[in-house]
């Protein structure tokens, strides 16, 4: 190597002089020269860079074009490609955890209020997605049925309840570094708590008076119940628009949110599911026999809107049916009706009383005909069936279906 580099001798002369490398190509003469160490560290490790050695004759070369060959670090073992990838994303997750690594405001559990929207949201994202003792919120993979639920998570972040946390490598992903800073995605990111004297609420009671059962709860419990009510009709709705090949956009879509509430007062949400699945029926049959403004999206909105327009006025008596098996529930509703409204999922089939003195009437449930409730006996059968041959399980609030399940597979 010195001959060739320091003396100045050719490849040729080299081949004459030393006969164990007479039968070698020009190249791989050159490969058994040992790796050249460069000026350079390792931004990783710290350890010394090395390039392999490049023949006197390549055109244009200077000291600079070792870095263009297969730079590798002698400590760490990694490439250069290697190395440049790790570093920036070290500076991605530096910037990241600059950005994300303030602690949420503290929450007094005490001065928890039912009556507020803002604590009960809080508590139910806390029970349904807390982790490491309730100190963070695991990323929010699944939109809780509920309307507005994002502006609701914005007014908590503003409040500082919560806060995105970059604090697990694993979910950085959620996080974008910008030109002019760093953005994250609410699905995709866990979120930091800073909880103070934390207890888990105890599930509301049911009363039961004169043949009446009834629950003390606050505003914002009530209110909650309303919006998730809502989001889990609209959610039905945009299934069944998208079935059709609609979209159900802008004022139509706000006139139906607007009718929600006064419906959910007298029906219950299986029941209103029930009316839009019987008006986009008839929407797309308009749709087929009729001009083509009726195959839009504003068109099946507007039978939906006009149907229950005249349920409201005219009191219809609506047979529900089983919107669960088109909209799937969350750990969201799954915490809220049992504990702030002990109800289960039997809350798809009331209508959603008033609030009077912090007091709410439970109305009856109205089950779809036929599809009493399954006994406990059965469903504990059925669960063990279903564990057994690794199927799927029925849907436990119906007797027919849970017992047809049991008769085909026992």
């Amino acid at each position: 190597m010195d001959a060739y580099y320091t003396s100045g001798l050719s490849l040729k002369e080299l081949k004459t002089l030393y006969e164990p490398i007479k039968r070698l190509s020009d190249s791989d003469i050159i490969k058994l020269f040992p790796m050249l160490e460069l000026d350079d560290a390792c931004p990783l490790c710290g350890g010394a860079l090395s390039a392999p050695r490049i023949s006197r004759g390549v055109k244009g070369s200077t000291a600079n074009s070792y870095y263009d060959q297969q730079v590798i670090c002698t400590n760490c073992g990694k490439t250069k490609t290697e190395i440049e990838k790790e570093y920036q994303e070290s500076i991605r997750i530096t910037k990241i955890r600059a950005a994300y690594s303030g602690d949420a405001v503290e929450f007094v559990w005490g001065h928890y209020d039912a009556n507020r929207l803002d604590d009960v949201v809080f508590e139910t994202l806390v029970s349904s997605y807390g982790i490491l003792n309730n100190t963070y919120l695991k990323p929010l993979l699944v939109k809780p049925l509920m309307i507005d639920f994002f502006d609701e998570c914005k007014r908590l972040l503003r409040l500082g309840y919560i806060r995105p946390s970059a604090v697990f490598n694993n979910w950085l992903n959620g996080f974008e570094v910008e030109d002019d800073g760093v953005s994250f995605y609410w699905l995709d990111v866990p979120f930091s708590v800073n909880l103070v004297d934390y207890v888990p609420l105890k599930a509301n009671k049911v009363f039961v008076r004169d043949n009446t059962e009834f629950i003390n709860i606050g505003e914002g419990e009530y209110e909650l119940w309303q919006q998730t009510a809502k989001g889990l009709l609209m959610d039905y709705i945009d299934d069944q628009m998208w079935e059709g090949d609609y979209e159900c956009e802008g004022l139509k879509r706000e006139e139906l949110q607007t009718l929600l509430r006064p419906l959910l007062s007298k029906y219950s949400p299986a029941q209103i599911a029930s009316m839009v699945w019987s008006a986009m029926a008839v929407a797309e049959k308009q749709a087929n026999e009729g001009p083509s403004y009726k195959k839009t999206g504003n068109w099946a909105a507007g039978v939906i809107i006009n149907r229950a327009k005249r349920a409201l006025a005219e009191g219809w008596d609506i047979r529900p049916n089983l919107i669960s098996c088109n909209v799937e529930p969350t750990p969201f509703e799954d915490h809220l009706f049992r504990v702030h409204i002990p109800l289960g999922e039997t809350w798809m089939y009331r209508r959603i009383p008033p609030l009077v003195n912090g007091r709410v009437e439970i109305a009856p449930a109205l089950a779809p005909q036929g599809k009493v409730p399954a006994t406990a006996e059965m469903i504990e059968l059925a669960m063990t069936i279903a564990e057994e041959h690794d199927l799927d399980e029925p849907n436990y609030l119906s007797f027919d279906e849970t017992r047809d399940f049991i008769s085909v597979y026992r």
